[in-house]
């Protein structure tokens, strides 16, 4: 009877192992995926800023067109 106890009790402790390290794997490729996710949020923020950044410069280069400067080499 004691043998069945213990058996049961080692059985109960492997599950417990599984269902924690398994717990450990989901959590971790949870967090890498929104680390993944956080940066190509962070490299469309600077795509955008580039664009917003090249908009200005034109609108800059046009202004300057405009009064009669040649920025045929910019």
């Amino acid at each position: 009877m004691s043998k069945i106890i213990a058996d049961l009790s080692a059985e109960n402790m492997n599950l417990v192992t599984s269902a924690s390290n398994s717990s450990k794997s989901r959590r971790k490729r949870l967090t890498s995926g929104r680390s993944m996710q956080d940066m190509i949020n962070k490299r469309e923020q600077a795509i955008e800023k580039l664009k917003t950044e090249q908009q200005e410069i034109q609108k800059e280069l046009v202004s300057w067109q405009n009064m009669g400067f040649d920025i045929t080499d910019v």
